[in-house]
């Protein structure tokens, strides 16, 4: 496998890339806080689909369910003004979407487990 890097074409004055998952196309997905919005990049670069959310701090997403094809999206309120806690009500909360695209399977991190360590 080789390493490769892919501008996924964010303007920092707008927002800024938060969590990240990849689906089974090898596409990124990524909250981009400050937008209220969750982006898919291909692995070209080029944008192919934008979820918009009802809050302006999206922090991670991530695919669950038995196909993977759900993805799951958190959210902050962390820093919100008061003015805006009323305004979005639902930050902090979770959100999930049916992209279309699938997840990837997990790969487990091979480190030894605590209970190996110990005994």
């Amino acid at each position: 496998m080789t390493a490769s890097v892919v501008d996924v074409g964010l303007d920092l004055a707008a927002g800024f890339a938060d969590g990240m998952c990849i689906d089974a196309d090898g596409a990124i997905w990524t909250a981009v806080w400050g937008t209220g919005e969750v982006r898919r990049s291909t692995p070209a670069g080029v944008l192919g689909r934008t979820i918009r959310l009802p809050v302006t701090q999206p922090t991670s997403c991530t695919f669950a369910g038995p196909g993977l094809d759900v993805l799951m999206i958190t959210s902050a309120w962390h820093l919100l003004d008061p003015g805006e806690r009323v305004r979005q009500p639902r930050a902090g909360g979770i959100f999930c979407a049916h992209p279309g695209p699938a997840g990837q399977a997990t790969h487990p991190f091979g480190a030894p487990t605590a209970r190996a360590l110990s005994g």
